[in-house]
């Protein structure tokens, strides 16, 4: 049943993706696929790829507010997702460490595809997010290198980089440990 879902999510945003670059045409009596070869006419106001440039505008405090709403998206996405997949049977309790490790990092690769397909869905509203945000960080990061005397602002800037790397790995390390050790 949870590789179905998988699946079926896999297949859905393969679809999708896929349908803003391609498009049908009919020829003849079948169905020809062409490649898109020129963009749409469109003004598209939420292109990525310009909200990408207003955060990379933002400096620093666009970058840190991008990289704190990855942060609380992937780490609660994870959780959220975790708790709805399926527990493996109540058989583990006599598996080895080594063979609970291999059910939970298969478990982990199923939530993490899941958690990846919705990124993608939510990748907009992030970016829109980490774009209101950079004032406040900008805010945040002045008045945090006086408060802690930090040398510079890129000094504080890489510290909340590490941060946020650290949080991220020990919520994963935390998830998988304790999956394997008590009750996977």
């Amino acid at each position: 049943m949870q590789q179905t879902f998988t699946q079926l999510v896999v297949l859905l945003f393969i679809g999708l993706s896929t349908s803003f670059h391609i498009r049908m045409t009919c020829v003849n009596k079948g169905m020809k696929m062409q490649s898109e070869s020129k963009p749409d006419k469109i003004s598209k106001p939420f292109s990525v790829q310009k909200l990408r440039k207003n955060i990379s505008d933002a400096g620093q405090a666009g970058l840190l507010s991008y990289g704190l709403l990855n942060l609380v998206y992937y780490t609660s996405a994870t959780a959220f997702a975790w708790k709805l997949s399926n527990n493996p049977p109540s058989i583990l309790s006599e598996m080895s460490f080594q063979k609970k490790l291999y059910v939970v990092f298969r478990k982990l690769s199923n939530v993490l595809l899941i958690v990846w397909t919705g990124s993608q869905v939510t990748k907009v509203f992030r970016l829109l997010g980490a774009i209101a945000l950079s004032p406040f960080m900008e805010k945040w990061i002045t008045v945090t290198q006086k408060r802690f005397a930090f040398k510079s602002r890129n000094e504080l800037f890489w510290f909340t980089v590490a941060g946020i790397l650290l949080v991220t790995t020990s919520f994963y390390i935390y998830l998988i440990l304790s999956a394997a050790l008590f009750h996977a």
